[in-house]
């Protein structure tokens, strides 16, 4: 989502100018259901249509793509309108929110017209697609959202697999108090460990990948995947040294070497990750 706001952001000049050239070119003078299937031919991303008039109450039926509602004729919409600062082109276009009848990410393209107001609500994120701001290529999107999403799931299943599997050798362990070590312990911490770095991948690619795909952003995208999964590996390398410390302190202190080679092993990967965010930082 914060990406989702940041590029729409980014481009809210040309966003505005190619909504409010687009309504300009239908010269709409009246809100009529003819005017309003070229409002919706057009503007792919358009939701919905409907005329206030100069008193701010609501004149005509609210206009989606397949209906219409018209139970809410004469309502008052002043309250949206009190902060409304209109360019000097008789139009004003707000910030994204969250609509509260679709869920989607919206803004609300407002124009001054014969005897009230022309107000459209349009999806932010068909407005990028349309600008070619996110991927919009249908047939592609439709097969990364399938490979990505079947993918991202069984990664999230697998995660949630650790997890559980993590709590059973702890509560096996316990159980069985007589045979109880730090061993079994560290295995259930490593596990809850390459769960939670698995889970976070998992996360990122269903985030980035199935719900919302910026174009901008991929580079981006890629490295924080790739340093917040180093990183997991890292802390689940570092417990694993840690354990490998303590076994051989309490078998045979020769094999201490082993653990020495572990442990300047994570501390090279640690050295390889903190150059890696510096170089793509810069």
């Amino acid at each position: 989502m914060k990406e989702l706001i940041a590029t729409y952001k980014q481009n809210r000049e040309m966003i505005e100018n190619f909504v409010s050239n687009t309504i300009e070119r239908l010269h709409i003078k009246h809100v009529t259901k003819e005017n309003v299937s070229r409002v919706f031919s057009t503007m792919h991303c358009a939701q919905l249509v409907y005329f206030v008039d100069d008193d701010y109450k609501l004149a005509s039926p609210y206009y989606y793509r397949s209906r219409s509602d018209d139970s809410r004729l004469g309502v008052s919409k002043s309250f949206y309108f009190d902060k409304v600062l209109f360019s000097n082109k008789n139009y004003f276009l707000s910030n994204p929110y969250i609509s509260a009848g679709t869920g989607k990410t919206n803004v609300t393209f407002a124009e001054k017209i014969e005897g009230g107001y022309l107000v459209i609500d349009l999806d932010v994120v068909a407005i990028l697609e349309q600008l070619g701001l996110i991927q919009s290529h249908r047939l592609s999107r439709g097969l990364n959202k399938f490979v990505y999403g079947f993918m991202g799931f069984s990664l999230l299943f697998f995660s949630v697999f650790l997890g559980v599997y993590a709590i059973y050798i702890f509560g096996a362990s316990v159980v069985d108090l007589e045979h109880f070590n730090l061993e079994s312990t560290f295995k259930a911490i490593i596990a809850l460990t390459l769960g939670l770095a698995i889970y976070d991948l998992s996360k990122t690619i269903l985030e980035q990948e199935i719900f919302f795909k910026s174009v901008a952003g991929e580079n981006k995208d890629e490295n924080k995947v790739f340093t917040k999964f180093l990183i997991s590996i890292i802390i689940a390398l570092s417990i694993e040294a840690l354990m490998v410390v303590f076994k051989i302190a309490l078998i045979d202190y020769t094999d201490m070497a082993n653990a020495l080679y572990l442990i300047l092993g994570v501390s090279l990967m640690i050295f390889a990750v903190g150059k890696y965010n510096k170089y793509t930082k810069d």
